[in-house]
C-alpha cells in the first residue's frame, strides 16, 4: 500500500507531468483520515521524498505507527506530495491538487468498518443521511480538472459531507457522535 499510494503516485506524476499542457492539472486522491498530516510533517516528508523507495519501505517496516496505519500514513504522504509537486510544477503552470473523501460506498468501506469499528462508520453514514457515492467524488474531480478551478493549486479539498466539521465541533463541545 505504501509503495503504490506514495511512490507510485510520485513517480507517475513526475513521468506524466512533462506531457501535460500549461494549465493542466493532476488530481490526487487522499483521504479525510489524513487530516492531521502536518503534525508529523518531518516523517511524512522524509518518507514521501525518499530517493530509494525500497530502503524507505524497509526503514518503516518495524514502525508500528506507520505499518499499523499504512493507509492513513500513505494518504498523509499524498497530502504532502500534492503540495510538493504543485510547487515543483508551478513554473510550468501545471496544477496539482488532492481530494480527500470521507466514507464513500465502495468496497473499501468494509475495510474501514473493520479498522475503525462498524459502529463508528455506520454512525457516520447515519449522521450524514448516507455514505458518499463515487459520483460525489467524481464531480469534484471534474470541477478541479476544469477551467473554473484554474486558480486552485497545491491544496486539498475535503469531500466528506461535513463529517469532519461535525466531529471537530462536537469534540470541542464534548458532544461527539458519528
Amino acid at each position: 500500500m505504501l509503495g503504490v499510494n506514495v511512490f507510485g503516485l510520485r513517480e507517475l506524476t513526475r513521468a506524466l507531468a512533462p506531457a501535460l499542457r500549461e494549465g493542466g492539472c493532476v488530481v490526487n486522491l487522499s483521504s479525510a483520515v489524513a487530516s492531521d498530516w502536518r503534525e508529523h510533517l518531518a516523517e511524512v516528508r522524509e518518507f514521501a521524498l525518499a530517493g530509494d523507495p525500497e530502503a524507505a519501505l524497509d526503514a518503516v517496516a518495524g514502525e508500528a505507527e506507520v505499518t499499523g496505519n499504512a493507509y492513513r500514513f500513505s494518504k498523509e504522504c499524498v497530502r504532502y506530495l500534492t503540495e510538493h509537486l504543485a510547487a515543483e510544477h508551478l513554473p510550468r503552470r501545471v496544477r496539482v491538487v488532492s481530494v480527500s473523501p470521507g466514507p464513500v460506498a465502495t468496497p473499501i468501506l468494509d475495510d474501514f468498518k473493520r479498522d475503525h469499528g462498524v459502529a463508528k462508520v455506520e454512525g457516520a453514514g447515519a449522521l450524514l443521511g448516507r455514505f458518499g457515492a463515487p459520483e460525489d467524488i467524481a464531480r469534484v474531480v471534474a470541477f478541479l480538472l476544469g477551467d473554473a478551478a484554474e486558480w486552485v493549486n497545491g491544496t486539498d479539498l475535503r469531500v466528506d459531507g461535513g463529517l469532519t466539521a461535525h466531529r471537530t465541533v462536537a469534540e470541542a463541545s464534548g458532544t461527539a457522535r458519528g
